[in-house]
């Protein structure tokens, strides 16, 4: 961490465990990413987070990814994701002595059943003004890239935020976290990377999947 700062670079530091995270942050490190699944997180680890001004990222996909393909993912027949990913390109995570692997794995399952601990612990969080940025590990063969976003902010939703919170911590938030300029805010002067959708996300998450026109740096991207 201090090699990363002296060469004046950032780091985000992955971990799972409270007592590694709360290490970490007395470290110097300057975003905590995955959940803290282990246990629920305490009062003294929320200020000492707060007090560093570190922001948190929670992947909740990562966690499921570990798991989910113990059987056929239920995701693999939703109409939005098979408009990008075809049959052949999940074929091997239908295999049923992959998913057998994947259901015998102890890891995989200790992932499963501290999930909720990891929601709970966003929430949490969230709600003491700990700064969420969005994150979900994917580009791995078990996560797909563009569906995994989606299904990241459904479960953050889930988790109690609000849709606006959760899409200031894919924006605004990230990018600042990020040390990111003029990205991540609709504003004047800001690289002119959107979407347009066809009803309200703030009503409604799931909302960010009607996409009706994308642009990147200002120009429409072709339909197709």
């Amino acid at each position: 961490i201090d090699r990363s700062h002296e060469l004046g670079y950032k780091i985000a530091t992955h971990m799972y465990y409270l007592d590694d995270a709360r290490k970490l942050l007395e470290a110097g490190s300057d975003m905590i990413a995955h959940s803290v699944s282990n246990v629920p997180v305490d009062d003294a680890f929320i200020q000492l987070i707060k007090r560093k001004k570190v922001p948190y990222c929670p992947t909740l996909t990562r966690e499921v990814s570990t798991f989910v393909y113990g059987d056929t993912a239920e995701f693999f027949s939703d109409p939005f994701f098979q408009k990008e990913y075809d049959s052949e390109t999940i074929r091997p995570l239908k295999d049923p002595a992959r998913q057998l692997q994947v259901k015998n794995n102890r890891n995989a399952q200790i992932y499963r059943a501290q999930l909720p601990q990891a929601i709970e612990n966003l929430k949490a969080l969230s709600d003491a003004g700990v700064p969420i940025v969005f994150g979900t590990d994917t580009a791995v063969p078990t996560r797909f890239m563009g569906y995994f976003e989606h299904m990241e902010m459904q479960m953050m939703a889930e988790a109690g935020l609000t849709p606006l919170q959760i899409i200031v911590s894919a924006s605004g938030d990230a990018a600042q976290y990020m040390g990111l300029e003029d990205l991540g805010t609709l504003s004047k002067g800001n690289w002119a990377d959107f979407i347009i959708l066809d009803a309200n996300p703030l009503e409604d998450i799931r909302n960010a999947r009607r996409i009706s026109a994308v642009y990147v740096g200002g120009q429409r991207v072709a339909d197709n």
